[in-house]
């Protein structure tokens, strides 16, 4: 028996557990550096139900990505794929 109110941790049978019943379970949406970012890069790349290559093209978050992956993999290049 949940016996909290809702948010990011619930007490169920007492015992605090994270709530991933709920969209908020990392409990990000009280951080205004969050909702700041987000607001930039929704007027920067607009919102759709996709973000593949193969309909919007490549931007520079594809760039960005494939970069920091090889530096990661410690490989000369990367190429993602979706």
């Amino acid at each position: 028996v949940v016996t909290s109110q809702r948010g990011c941790k619930v007490t169920v049978d007492g015992i605090e557990a994270v709530n991933f019943a709920g969209f908020d379970y990392l409990n990000f949406l009280g951080e205004e550096s969050i909702k700041d970012d987000c607001e930039k890069t929704i007027r920067k790349y607009g919102v759709g139900s996709c973000g593949p290559r193969g309909f919007y093209g490549t931007i520079d978050v594809h760039l960005d990505l494939e970069r920091d992956l090889a530096a990661f993999m410690g490989t000369e290049a990367g190429i993602i794929y979706s």
